[in-house]
């Protein structure tokens, strides 16, 4: 996972977001937030520290975009995305995983 993620950086195909919370369960805010991050026409993994009933649900009519929280990351998800949004609990969950 480790060289994946340093892969995505290198192509800087990562981006960090402070939190995205979604107020309903609506496949258009999902679209919103994806073309705020200018990822709504790529594949787009968004990564977050613990999965949201809203977050889920908004996202699995969109077939570019995968939800998942931290634990679940592994490389093929990684290098199957063209853009990787990881919040910054993501990262810090992600961070402590590789201290272990």
């Amino acid at each position: 996972r480790r060289s994946a993620l340093t892969y995505k950086a290198q192509k800087q195909e990562i981006v960090v977001v402070e939190n995205f919370e979604l107020a309903a369960p609506k496949t258009k805010d999902f679209v919103a937030l994806s073309k705020a991050l200018q990822v709504a026409d790529k594949k787009a993994l968004f990564v977050v520290e613990a999965l949201s009933d809203n977050l889920v649900l908004s996202s699995r009519n969109i077939r570019t975009a995968r939800v998942m929280n931290a634990f679940q990351l592994n490389t093929y998800s990684v290098l199957d995305c063209k853009k990787l949004i990881l919040t910054e609990a993501a990262v810090a969950v992600i961070n402590e995983q590789f201290k272990a």
